[in-house]
């Protein structure tokens, strides 16, 4: 007799009743919908995704950052300072509550100079991030990423 169902709890129960298939129809049905059902009912960790970049002044900067339930994850700042680049440095600033996580201060070179931070995690708390551009020409300095967020 073909068996009918209308519903991942309707395999749910058939898999409980009957825990190995022997019909080859029926076992097709049951792994995806007991996948269905398992993804429902067992939801992973939410992360929230922050993202911003730049692209500017022979200055190149990527940056994400996921938020996790207890922490956050600087998953990656990239930042590619061409060798015209017109600054005396480039300075990644990664703080948490006031206190300084990560700081790097990238000086360009005529060939490029590459710079990443990766994997960094940050404990909860006021998390963030600045990139501060210092011109060479004696300007004032200016930021080209600033993202504050609070990690709970």
């Amino acid at each position: 007799m073909p068996l009918l169902v209308q519903a991942p709890q309707d395999l749910a129960r058939i898999a409980i009743r009957d825990p190995i298939p022997t019909e080859p129809i029926r076992h097709l049905l049951l792994v995806p919908a007991l996948c269905l059902l398992h993804s429902c009912v067992l939801p992973g960790p939410a992360l929230d995704r922050i993202a911003g970049s730049y692209d500017g002044d022979h200055i190149d900067l990527e940056w994400v950052v996921l938020l996790e339930e207890d922490h956050a994850l600087i998953e990656r700042v990239v930042l590619d300072v061409d060798g015209e680049a017109t600054v005396t440095a480039v300075e990644i600033l990664i703080t948490l509550d006031e206190g300084v996580v990560q700081q790097r201060r990238v000086l360009p070179s005529p060939g490029g100079t590459h710079e990443e931070v990766r994997g960094l995690r940050v404990d909860p708390g006021l998390v963030h991030l600045e990139v501060l551009v210092i011109p060479s020409d004696g300007s004032d300095s200016y930021k080209i990423a600033d993202m504050t967020t609070t990690v709970h």
